[in-house]
């Protein structure tokens, strides 16, 4: 299911489904958690890459692994719940939010 909600950037309010307030409220509230551990992520993930990029030479420790594991799982899930938003004009971030909550039904 691939719902679009789109944000009226002067109010901040939800628009859709009249029925659909709750369901676009935890939409939301997922949308800013991740924004949150995506702001807290990015720092140190920027870091991490300048430095394995400096590097000559990586061990391949369980944790390396692990890590290794859990960035290809991330970045197939963006892949595919990207690949179901559906924005009729640009796109907003509550659109965005919104759909990647839907589409995981």
């Amino acid at each position: 299911m691939s719902v679009t909600l789109k944000v009226d950037g002067s109010q901040g309010e939800l628009c859709g489904n009249k029925n659909s307030g709750e369901l676009c409220a935890i939409a939301m509230q997922f949308q800013q958690q991740v924004d949150h551990d995506i702001g807290q992520l990015l720092p140190r993930m920027h870091g991490l890459s300048n430095t394995i990029g400096d590097m000559m030479h990586l061990n391949l420790t369980k944790d390396v692994l692990e890590f290794q594991g859990l960035i290809e799982t991330i970045g197939s899930q963006l892949e595919q719940l990207l690949k179901e938003v559906r924005c009729e004009d640009s796109p907003d971030m509550a659109t965005i939010g919104a759909n990647l909550f839907f589409a995981s039904y």
